[in-house]
């Protein structure tokens, strides 16, 4: 199960080094940047259904077998890493907790929708939640934070 978590977190990897710049080109956009993040989710976890059944069936996995839960802890901070500068850009904080929070959101929603399909997912669902967990990252830049003087 480790080689196959290993496997699978690196084909994320290769998939957010394909997004991440066209996130960076976008995140003054904080629309844009959720439509970017949906497009992105749905082409490599709900398009490619294996791909969307492997990442939740090694997160529960992951959540019984501890070893395997440290190979999905050490992808995930490279994860987050690679996401950063995107994040920072667009006025996160706290990039990787902003990353962990959005990803898993991400995740929940898409886990249902492999359950159960949903039409018009993308439109319906995803871009909607993605655009309002954004634009709250995207307002926490220290120039539009409400009561701050500076």
């Amino acid at each position: 199960m480790c080689a196959v978590a290993e496997d699978v977190c690196r084909r994320i990897a290769n998939n957010i080094t394909l997004v991440t710049p066209k996130l960076v080109k976008c995140a003054d956009d904080p629309d844009r940047f959720a439509t970017v993040l949906a497009e992105h989710n749905i082409k490599y976890m709900v398009n490619d259904h294996a791909m969307g059944m492997a990442i939740t069936e090694l997160s529960l996995a992951g959540s019984r077998d501890q070893e395997l839960g440290s190979v999905l802890v050490k992808w995930g901070k490279t994860h987050a890493r690679l996401m950063r500068d995107s994040f920072l850009k667009l006025g996160s904080r706290d990039p990787d907790l902003d990353y962990a929070f959005v990803l898993n959101c991400v995740s929940g929603l898409i886990m249902a929708q492999l359950a159960i399909p949903r039409r018009d997912f993308e439109a319906r669902i995803l871009q909607p939640s993605l655009l309002r967990l954004v634009r709250a990252i995207a307002s926490e830049k220290p120039n539009n934070r409400a009561g701050d003087n500076s």
